[in-house]
């Protein structure tokens, strides 16, 4: 698992489930707050567990797919853009939109939110009641992601913040110390760096099984479902979520990682949805229940019925803001930065391709042009040895598989006049920015005469390779 990360289907799926949670929550309470009818007295528990879940995901995933590209700027200026682009755009969107209606159809309830400073907070994620209520939990997060963005360029120093940090949250939650209360000693900053131990854990512990957790993960949910519904004992409701999202967590990751698990297909759909079912189920639960209230549903149907059906309208309006809103808008921001993976500024960088020349012209030896560079890029003897060695390793790998298919050597040779990073071609973040390249890729080796299994085996080939992602 050193260098490779999975598209974790289970977690995704588990994930997907958190929000579909949280959005019954919401529903079930505004249908309460109008029709009077209360599932489950849902309404009258303190939370339901989603957003705890959601967090304790959110640090995983992170630390999971980033942890390893600590140590550099570079990596840590990408992963701020890449996640300003799957937050803000559609955020901002919905704000604006609740802000308009704010103004438009004042309500006296919320006349604190047409406040400027609500709405400057609002727009720019900072700690305050936000005018779009459901996304209070997105503060938290950004939060995370600058510290995160911290450990990226500086592992040493910001492992031992990270751990301090938790430390103080947990001494904040046991009253040894004032303020949990507080933004920075808030419960939910624990739960997202719970989600990162979690990651730590599963790359460096080797664990039997993952069912035993996870099952004690969910069997631990329903006893606190049950004790909401029958009230046998009084609890604290997020310290147990907490400590049984942690288990579920644990044990999802560890049986995904075990074996790749093949989730139904709507199922990975809604995790691929999550974050817009997530920004979005807030208005459209409002806006089916004035249209309810306008054609009085729950007579017609019920109570019960009705609430599925808002479930239902609620679900399938936010795929759709998913589908012709959230992916094209992800696209156009992506066109408009060209976050195009590339080299840039070769002179303070040490590329592969540098080194690879480097040893054809030094017949083995490192060149003279690589100590320049290594001395501008401030890279120790041993980070250049290890580059070197995995250069190597590559090249010998390109020989014997041209020996028997010297179309992979053609094909390698076409990619790198493209300028394409052999790693981008197949990676799913960056696909939709090597349109075409991707197609001069196609057209070149239709010129060459290769066969659609020639090209296949050599895309195969470049997705098992281990290679750095500086070449």
């Amino acid at each position: 698992m050193g260098a490779e990360r999975y598209k974790l289907q289970l977690v995704q799926s588990f994930r997907a489930i958190a929000i579909i949670i949280v959005m019954l929550g919401h529903a079930n309470h505004m249908f309460y707050q109008r029709f009077q009818y209360d599932w489950f007295h849902i309404s009258q528990w303190n939370r339901m567990g989603g957003v705890d879940f959601f967090f304790v995901v959110t640090g995983f995933m992170i630390s999971y797919l980033y942890s390893t590209k600590a140590g550099s700027l570079t990596s840590a200026k990408q992963f701020l853009v890449k996640r300003w682009m799957r937050i803000y755009p559609l955020y901002f969107l919905f704000t604006v939109a609740a802000i308009a209606i704010l103004f438009i159809l004042p309500m006296q309830d919320e006349s604190h939110k047409r406040d400027m400073a609500v709405i400057f907070k609002s727009l720019f994620l900072l700690p305050v009641d936000p005018v779009l209520t459901v996304t209070w939990s997105l503060q938290y997060i950004m939060v995370f992601y600058l510290v995160f963005a911290g450990f990226l360029i500086w592992p040493k120093l910001f492992k031992y913040i990270l751990a301090g940090w938790a430390v103080i949250l947990l001494s904040a939650q046991m009253g040894l110390i004032p303020g949990k209360n507080t933004f920075l000693l808030n419960f939910s900053n624990l739960e997202i760096l719970a989600g990162c131990f979690i990651s730590y854990l599963v790359l460096h512990v080797k664990f039997s099984s993952g069912l035993f957790w996870m099952l004690s993960g969910l069997a631990g949910y329903y006893l606190v479902w049950s004790n909401n519904l029958f009230h046998v004992v009084s609890i604290y409701e997020p310290y147990f979520y907490f400590f049984f999202s942690f288990m579920m967590m644990l044990g999802i990751t560890i049986v995904d990682l075990k074996k790749q698990t093949k989730v139904p297909a709507f199922l990975s759909f809604l995790g691929d949805a999550s974050y817009s079912i997530y920004i979005a189920h807030g208005p459209f639960i409002q806006f089916y229940l004035y249209v309810f209230i306008f054609i009085n549903v729950p007579n017609i149907f019920g109570n019960f019925i009705s609430l599925l059906l808002l479930l239902f309208c609620t679900v399938a309006s936010c795929l759709l803001v998913y589908l012709f809103i959230e992916r094209p808008l992800i696209r156009q921001v992506k066109r408009f930065l060209n976050t195009r993976p590339q080299i840039k500024k070769r002179e303070y960088k040490i590329s592969m391709h540098t080194i690879f020349s480097s040893m054809k012209e030094g017949d083995g030896l490192i060149g003279e042009r690589v100590k320049k560079y290594r001395m501008k890029s401030k890279m120790s003897i041993n980070q250049l040895a290890e580059k070197t060695g995995i250069a190597k390793s590559y090249l010998s790998s390109i020989e014997q598989n041209a020996k028997s298919n010297p179309s992979i050597l053609i094909l390698h040779k076409i990619a790198h006049t493209l300028k394409i990073p052999a790693y981008a071609l197949m990676h799913p973040d960056t696909q939709d920015q090597i349109d075409d390249e991707w197609i001069s890729l196609i057209n070149k080796a239709i010129e060459i005469g290769l066969t659609k299994e020639q090209f296949e085996e050599y895309l195969e080939w470049e997705r098992k390779k281990t290679l750095n992602p500086e070449f």
